[in-house]
């Protein structure tokens, strides 16, 4: 009977940090998938947003530093913002405008939308 033989296998495994292999793919922090995240936030909430004078809408731009992961709205400038979306009382919507328009928005597609777009960015980091 034979005995036991033993295969030696080489292996060389070229690893790249998780660091490098985050930035490939654009998920640093504040990197280019965060940043298409807020914008499209800002931009599939926006029909939903109840819109007055237009302060309202501008202020999620203006607010909010783009790849922070963190979509700000109100502010001196809408001050109201708050009441809105957690209080329909004393608004009167239309258009599809609503309370709660980013939750609305993103039951009505948007999640999905940012989903498929983060996921085309990520692809295989080329």
């Amino acid at each position: 009977m034979g005995g036991c033989r033993s295969i030696g296998i080489k292996v060389k495994l070229d690893v790249k940090s998780l660091q490098e292999f985050k930035q490939s793919r654009g998920l640093e922090e504040r990197g280019r998938v965060q940043q298409m995240v807020d914008s499209e936030v800002i931009r599939l909430m926006t029909p939903y947003t109840p819109r007055d004078t237009g302060a309202l809408i501008n202020s999620a731009t203006r607010n909010t530093q783009i790849g922070s992961g963190l979509v700000k709205q109100g502010g001196p400038s809408a001050p109201y913002a708050r009441r809105w979306y957690y209080n329909k009382e004393g608004a009167h919507f239309v258009g599809g405008k609503t309370d709660h328009w980013f939750e609305k928005a993103m039951r009505n597609g948007g999640a999905e939308t940012i989903l498929k777009k983060a996921q085309q960015m990520i692809g295989d980091g080329e």
